[in-house]
């Protein structure tokens, strides 16, 4: 009788798929920003050049002089720098301007982030919602490489690219700490809100609560625990997430007192400027209007003219597809995404209509 072989090892160990993963994460979004730089160049987008740029540049200024940055009088005839969310002047990858160029810094952040958003969704898929390897790592593309946040990196919205890294880290951490909490990834979820509050774009906080509050009431609502502990675990995510707040309040503060003399601008439309309607809010939670004030001849609105076309909902879509289409160790924990991907498809296709 022969000896039976030994086992052929598998080619893609976990070990192996992760090494694989880290590297694309790596490679694509290196590959995104050098084909829009050259020697001696920087990351260049056409609203760089109406302010944000500049803003980093007093920031930098401020750093060099030993201050810290609070207003600008030679950048929009006086511009906010700590009180204006976008200056991120507390938002840690700032401080960076203490030893980086401007040029530098800003192309070098942002291939850092676009990375980081590959790396943190897949992290949430795989071990956040327990979807396999590959749909983990293939969502993880998906949402890095999204035309939404592309057309951003491109455009020279720097903190968008910014805090769109950080919502799944938060994701992440929030569905560790509900599966077991403890301290440390208490103090975890704390850190990642407040870098996500930090990092400049309001917008991203106010949707990504939303999604939270959502999967929040899920778990209180069904789970394999008991009601009375599932309310607690609930209970004590929520409080790291206001402690995270809490570490922002000189940003928070700052910008709430500056919000009273500010106004919301849009392009030619005088009355989004002056007014604010639940119906422009649910505008923003429902559909994209994709240019429909464009074809009655009205002003375009904020919601939709060409340039934003690109920022559809098929890319969130797509990486939502790739979660739940690879199957769960945990089926109840995934079904709202699939209810959200069902929701988004008809969407991205009603908006392109």
């Amino acid at each position: 009788m022969k000896p039976m072989a030994p086992p052929i090892p598998p080619i893609l160990t976990p070990s192996r798929l992760r090494w694989i993963s880290l590297s694309l994460y790596l490679l694509l979004p290196g590959s995104l920003v050098y084909s829009a730089v050259g020697s001696g160049q920087v990351l260049y987008g056409t609203d760089a050049v109406a302010g944000l740029y500049h803003v980093r540049g007093a920031i930098a200024r401020a750093f060099a002089e030993g201050r810290l940055p609070v207003w600008e009088p030679h950048v929009m005839a006086g511009h906010p720098l700590l009180a204006a969310a976008h200056g991120a002047v507390l938002y840690p990858p700032t401080w960076l301007l203490l030893v980086l160029s401007v040029g530098s810094f800003w192309t070098l952040t942002q291939f850092a982030h676009l990375a980081l958003a590959g790396i943190f969704a897949r992290a949430w898929l795989r071990r956040g919602l327990g979807i396999g390897e590959g749909g983990a790592i293939l969502g993880g593309l998906l949402f890095q490489l999204s035309g939404f946040i592309v057309s951003h990196l491109y455009l020279g919205h720097i903190n968008h690219v910014w805090a769109y890294a950080w919502i799944p880290a938060l994701l992440w951490r929030v569905e560790r700490f509900l599966d077991a909490a403890t301290m440390k990834r208490g103090i975890l979820i704390s850190v990642v809100f407040a870098m996500l509050v930090l990092a400049g774009m309001p917008p991203y906080v106010f949707y990504t609560g939303l999604i939270l509050l959502a999967r929040l009431v899920h778990v209180v609502v069904t789970g394999p625990r008991t009601r009375k502990d599932r309310v607690i675990g609930v209970g004590w995510a929520a409080a790291w997430l206001v402690l995270g707040l809490l570490l922002c309040a000189p940003q928070i503060l700052s910008t709430i007192e500056l919000t009273g003399q500010a106004q919301r601008t849009a392009i030619n439309a005088y009355d989004f400027v002056t007014t604010f309607s639940r119906r422009r809010f649910s505008a923003t939670l429902v559909k994209r209007r994709s240019g429909a004030t464009e074809r009655s001849g009205s002003p375009p609105d904020s919601w939709g003219s060409r340039g934003w076309r690109s920022r559809d909902w098929a890319p969130r879509d797509a990486t939502l597809s790739a979660g739940s289409g690879w199957g769960s160790r945990s089926p109840a924990c995934c079904w709202p995404w699939d209810a959200i991907r069902r929701y988004s498809l008809p969407v991205s296709i009603w908006s392109r209509a």
